[in-house]
């Protein structure tokens, strides 16, 4: 994982870059990865390689994030 995509998550959804680090996985299939906030009401948010990010709400499930990017939506 490239430092720049851990430090736009971070940026994104609000927290150290370590922390961001130890919350994330790789979504294989779009070359992208997931990042989260574990704190009540956090972000989470997708980036992929080319830097683009969709940023979502906690109330916001990972499956609908998902889909939403796979449509093309960036914020």
């Amino acid at each position: 994982m490239e430092k720049i995509i851990v430090e736009i998550a971070a940026k994104a959804i609000k927290v150290s870059l370590e922390e961001a680090k130890s919350h994330c996985k790789e979504i294989n299939d779009i070359d992208a990865y997931y990042f989260w906030n574990p704190a009540r009401g956090g972000l989470s948010v997708i980036v992929n390689s080319n830097g683009e990010k969709l940023v979502a709400a906690s109330s916001v499930n990972f499956d609908r994030h998902l889909e939403e990017f796979k449509k093309g939506r960036r914020n």
